[in-house]
Parts: structure tokens; C-alpha cells; sequence
């Protein structure tokens, strides 16, 4: 059994999606374990991204103490586990940008 309506109601579909602007994402959140799994996704995150235009997002979630960012950094040296983990996801996330060079606009990390 066919439907005639389906066609119709694709190209529907396919004229809204593509005449609306703003139904093209502008922000990919990707979040991010440093792995192998994560540097992949966030490839993949980067080559969609160049397609549409958009930025992506990384996460890297980290606990810090709640007042870490209003800390000295003399205040941050009583804190060397917390003080540790900041350095190696700036270095990580440092890994990410020279790997992609001409992405560095469109990257951005939290």
C-alpha cells in the first residue's frame, strides 16, 4: 500500500528544514575524556561543523574548589590535586588546537 500524501509531506519537510536558517545548529557541545573514543567524536564534531558553519564546544568536567577562580595563584599551590588536573586539561586542550590548526576560530573549550 502506498501513501500519496507521503511524498508531498517530504518534500514539505525537506523545503522547511532547508529554507530555515536557524534550523541549522551553530554550536556542537562535545564533551571530552581526552580518549581515543572523545579525540574521534571530537573529529567528527570538527568536520560537521566546517559543513555548517559552526562552532564546537568542548566539556571537560574537572572539580575544582568552588572558589578556584577567584583564587591567587598562591592560594591555588594549597591545592596541588586541583592545580594538577587544571594543567593537564589546558594541556590537553592544547593538544586539540595544534592538531587543528585552522580550526582554532571555531573551537572553543569549558
Amino acid at each position: 500500500m502506498t501513501y500519496p500524501f507521503a511524498h508531498t509531506f517530504h518534500s514539505a519537510l525537506t523545503s522547511i528544514i532547508l529554507n530555515r536558517k536557524n534550523m541549522i545548529p551553530t554550536k556542537i557541545l562535545v564533551p571530552t575524556d581526552f580518549s581515543d573514543c572523545a579525540h574521534d567524536a571530537t573529529d567528527y564534531a570538527l568536520r560537521l561543523a566546517r559543513m555548517l558553519g559552526a562552532q564546537v564546544h568542548l566539556l571537560h568536567r574537572v572539580h575544582l574548589h568552588p572558589l578556584w577562580s577567584v583564587f591567587t595563584e598562591e592560594e591555588k599551590q594549597t591545592y596541588p590535586e586541583s592545580k594538577f588536573w587544571e594543567r593537564i586539561t589546558q594541556r590537553e586542550f592544547q593538544k586539540i588546537r595544534e592538531k587543528y590548526p585552522k580550526d582554532t576560530d571555531r573551537i572553543f573549550t569549558h
